[in-house]
């Protein structure tokens, strides 16, 4: 895949991003998430759900932990079963990432992208 109007062909697309152990820290994490999803946004796709991009901001008002995989787990489990492809924003550590990890294998047997979270480019199926 090359064009990134190709995942207009998709219902929905999940988008996995470095969180728990992001160097630059949670805040951060959650703030270049959001820049990605502006920038697909931006770029025409509506169809990308990003759980950091929803789950942070409920974890900080909901005063829950952001860390507590008891809840997040399944809530991120229940929006990957809702997805039929997977991008993978390549932001500092996400090959790192037990998060992006678990969501790659997890989300196993749907189209799965690495994109560069600058260009929006594809570098290869994940």
């Amino acid at each position: 895949m090359t064009d990134l109007s190709q995942l207009k062909a998709f219902d929905l697309c999940y988008v996995a991003t470095p969180f728990t152990l992001y160097e630059a820290g949670l805040e951060a994490a959650f703030i270049d998430a959001c820049k990605l999803m502006g920038k697909l946004l931006d770029a025409g796709i509506t169809n990308a759900i990003s759980p950091i991009v929803e789950a942070y901001p409920i974890s900080l008002h909901g005063k829950l932990d952001p860390l507590d995989m008891n809840i997040w787990k399944p809530f991120c489990a229940a929006r990957m079963a809702r997805c039929d492809a997977l991008i993978v924003g390549m932001l500092p550590g996400w090959s790192l990432s037990r998060g992006v990890t678990h969501e790659i294998k997890e989300m196993t047997g749907t189209p799965q992208f690495l994109m560069n979270p600058e260009t929006l480019s594809f570098v290869r199926d994940a």
